[in-house]
């Protein structure tokens, strides 16, 4: 589990939501279905970082989770 929850959080909703309406999906329409889906997540900067800190080897920093902490701080 931990490890899944350190992947990005845009990756882990993309993922998520193709599990999820897939069930639905014809087989000769699921690419097509799931490429919005997916096109979305790899042109977040979740996607960017990633690809960067690969190349840095180092851990990757989401800019999603950061934005939801900020978010959630200033709730409380």
């Amino acid at each position: 589990a931990d490890a899944v929850a350190a992947n990005s959080p845009v990756a882990l909703a993309a993922t998520k939501r193709i599990i999820d309406e897939s069930a639905d999906w014809a087989e000769s329409e699921f690419f097509e279905r799931q490429r919005p889906i997916l096109t979305e997540a790899v042109r977040s900067p979740d996607a960017r970082e990633g690809a960067r800190a690969f190349l840095e080897k180092r851990t990757p920093q989401w800019p999603s989770a950061q934005a939801h902490a900020a978010t959630e701080e200033r709730k409380s």
